[in-house]
């Protein structure tokens, strides 16, 4: 169709140009486990931050954490997975619209301007992963998967929690 953003679907080693050797495939397990050390640095500051509001989030408040956050996940040099904030159509997720206002926007939001933070920080090896549950709780048109779509080309994969 004319004038649609079609994307093809590639194999994994396709994108990332990895020829399966060891060596690459011992890079990509390395940059996981940086990944999920960067998860606990993110969890231990959350113990201090508490629960992160979005609100505060889009008044720039975690600018310099996000900055950082991006600056060392460019510093694996290797494709990371970024699953933002998924499950977001739960209730149980204090980013859930049902804890602001019914209004998945500001969700979508909040991704593209954590988005943005790691484009002007030049992250290039990340993949952004959307990742809904497959049921929305509580189950309203205002809580479905796709009223949190942040949009193509924010978003690079679409997985799903069953």
């Amino acid at each position: 169709m004319a004038g649609t953003n079609e994307k093809k679907h590639i194999k994994f080693t396709e994108l990332f140009e990895v020829d399966n050797t060891k060596s690459e495939m011992l890079n990509i397990f390395l940059a996981l486990l940086e990944l999920l050390k960067l998860q606990f640095v993110k969890a231990k500051q959350q113990e201090v931050f508490g629960e992160i509001d979005i609100y505060e989030i889009l008044n720039g408040k975690y600018d310099e954490y996000f900055n950082q956050y991006a600056k060392d996940i460019k510093s694996t040099n290797v494709p990371v997975l970024f699953r933002l904030n998924n499950e977001m159509n739960g209730d149980w997720c204090h980013y859930c619209s049902m804890h602001y206002a019914k209004d998945a926007d500001l969700y979508k939001e909040t991704w593209k301007y954590i988005y943005k933070i790691f484009e002007a920080n030049g992250v290039d090896n990340v993949l952004w992963v959307w990742n809904p549950n497959y049921k929305s709780f509580p189950r309203f048109t205002w809580n479905d998967q796709l009223m949190y779509y942040p949009g193509d080309e924010f978003v690079d994969i679409i997985g799903l929690t069953a």
